[in-house]
């Protein structure tokens, strides 16, 4: 392999071990949601939204609340899904 082809290969390599150690840090902890239960909250609603802004296009939000007691399988931050699987 050429030292130019090793280089970009380790770029590769070095910005994937940099996203993953990113999302292990953003994996689902439900953080708040345990403080929101623990001081009497019932429903708690998970939020996201995706675009970029009235200025570059539309932007969609979502609400959702499920019950804490069940998993769903498959339920991921979409930032944790290879990008086959968000679409």
């Amino acid at each position: 392999m050429s030292p130019k082809r090793k280089s970009a290969a380790n770029k590769k390599l070095s910005a994937s071990a940099a996203k993953l150690r990113l999302l292990k840090r953003l994996r689902c902890t439900l953080r708040f949601e345990k403080k929101a239960w623990a001081t009497g909250a019932h429903l708690v609603a998970g939020v996201d939204e995706v675009g970029r802004g009235s200025l570059f296009g539309a932007v969609v939000a979502a609400a959702v609340i499920l019950d804490p007691a069940y998993r769903i399988r498959g339920l991921r931050d979409s930032k944790l899904l290879p990008a086959e699987r968000r679409e």
